[in-house]
């Protein structure tokens, strides 16, 4: 399947649930797809997420669109298999939600690298929720580029209902080599997520992530 060149906006998928940000929405949204291909779309104000790929899919290229301004999540990956996000511009999802711009839920083997996240309600959230039957491991981030404003965030994230604390350290999941900028809010504010706990970009750095990344600190 290749999804591709099309403009996808101002819809509301109205699913069993009759909502569109529910489960069943999107602005663009596939289920238990294989070696799906969804690039150079321009996803935009929809009222819901933009572009969700969910329900045992393996194999996704989410690469090289435009995801902004969605009610919702910008690009959703969620109890799936190997996906590569690259080279996006996702931009103002999720803002009066507190949404991620890219939300990696229960999925394994996510490369997410390339992309340029702004100004959404948070920057990338990792997520082990209480669906073990899949798992968050092998995600590599790398390679982008984040301003986070407000109280945005970037960082992985488990579930009270999940006890196993490798999915910080055995599991394969990291973060490197990207950039933040670090906008507006106060210093006091920690914009990272690691171990369930928010952390200072130093502590960030310290746990093991982003050595080699660069921090622009501009918060008052």
């Amino acid at each position: 399947i290749v999804v591709t060149r099309n403009a996808v906006y101002a819809n509301c998928a109205i699913g069993v649930d009759a909502k569109c940000l529910g489960w069943s929405g999107g602005g663009m949204k596939l289920d238990g797809v294989e070696n799906v291909v969804i690039t150079e779309n321009y996803v935009y104000a929809n009222s819901s997420h933009g572009i969700h790929v969910d329900h045992f899919s393996v194999g996704a290229g989410i690469i090289g669109n435009v995801v902004v301004g969605n009610e919702g999540v910008g690009i959703h990956f969620e109890i799936s298999d190997r996906a590569e996000i690259a080279d996006n511009l996702v931009m103002g999802n999720g803002v009066s939600r507190g949404d991620p711009g890219i939300f990696i839920l229960s999925a394994g083997g996510a490369d997410v690298h390339d992309n340029r996240v702004v100004g959404n309600g948070r920057g990338l959230i990792a997520r082990q929720d209480g669906r073990v039957h899949h798992r968050l491991e092998d995600l590599w981030v790398h390679n982008n580029y984040f301003e986070l404003d407000g109280e945005a965030t970037v960082g992985l994230t488990v579930s009270s209902r999940v006890e196993d604390g490798g999915y910080f350290t055995t599991r394969n999941n990291r973060f490197e080599a990207n950039t933040y900028i670090l906008e507006q809010g106060t210093a006091d504010f920690a914009p990272f997520r690691w171990m369930n706990r928010r952390l200072q970009p130093d502590a960030w750095q310290e746990a093991g992530n982003d050595r080699d990344g660069r921090i622009v600190d501009r918060r008052g």
